[in-house]
This record gives C-alpha cells, structure tokens and sequence, in this order.
C-alpha cells in the first residue's frame, strides 16, 4: 500500500480523529485527494474537518467517551483497520503520536491553545450567547451542558486531557 498512499497523512488523520474520537472522521466527514505526479502521485487523507460532533460533543455512538477507539467502531471503511494490521504502519503511528506529545499536542500547549482562542473571541461569545439563550440548556446532539462558557472550556479541556492519557 505505501506505493500508493500518503502513509504520514493516513496516520496523521487516524491520530487527529481519534484524539477527537471524531463520529463522522472516518465516514460522513472523509475526504481524500491524490497529490499530482510532481508531489509524488499519491492518495493522501485529509484534510481533517468537521469536528462539530468530536471532542465529547455527542451524545450517541459513544462520542462522549474520552475511552475507546472510534477507527473500530461503526461503518468505518475497511482499509482504516486493515492498516493497523501492519506491524510497520503501527510502529509509524505510535512514533508520530509521541512526536506529536511532545510539541504540538503537548497536553499544556493545547491548554494554552484553547485559553487563547477563547481570550480572542471573547467579546463575540459574550454577544453570542446574550443574543442566544443556549447556555445550560441541552440540545440535541450535546453530551455536556454548561452553565457558562467556562464550564464548557473547563469541559473541553479536561475531555482532551483525558483522551490523550487514552492514547
């Protein structure tokens, strides 16, 4: 198969998806694109999108979980799994993984991240949530709900905490 794929991009959108433990990562949501002959002529996944049901954002299919593998769960195309079955393919995965802890997944990085993130469009949340009564209140396919915006960032954070210690 590595004559004929990305083989980082492949292990790039498992590790993201599954950080995620993305519902539509490897389904609803799969994109992939084959790069022209000049960049090597191969299938590459990504881009990673749509996380809107990622990161224990649903209640269903087990979304909410920070435990478990979302690429062995559901309708997830079978060339995902037949991956993990070569001994080389895990061996790259488990070394980008822990590459990638400790730059940017570092567990304080992403922290940061977010804390920045939310600082920038704090104003607008602020708006946001005065124009629109959500806050506290459950709507469908939301596994948490957050009396306040820092609830829900406390929420994130510690939902991402606990699924790295997962991976």
């Amino acid at each position: 198969y590595s004559g004929f794929i990305n083989v980082a991009s492949f292990a790039d959108y498992i590790l993201i998806n599954e950080l995620a433990n993305n519902v539509d990562g490897y389904v609803a949501s799969l994109f992939l694109h084959k790069d022209k002959q000049s960049k090597g002529g191969k299938l590459v996944a990504g881009p990673v999108w749509d996380f809107n049901i990622g990161f224990g954002n649903a209640n269903f299919s087990n979304a909410e979980r920070s435990s478990g593998w979302r690429i062995h769960y559901g309708r997830v195309p079978f060339w995902w799994r037949r991956l993990l079955q070569d001994p080389a393919f895990v061996a790259h995965l488990a070394s980008r993984w822990s590459d990638l802890r400790t730059t940017v997944l570092h567990e304080q990085r992403i922290g940061l991240l977010i804390d920045s993130l939310a600082s920038h469009v704090d104003e607008a949340q602020a708006r946001h949530f005065a124009r629109w009564d959500l806050l506290g209140k459950n709507i469908w396919p939301n596994s948490f709900v957050g009396n306040t915006y820092a609830e829900e960032l406390d929420y994130l954070k510690q939902w991402i905490a606990s699924r790295m210690l997962l991976m």
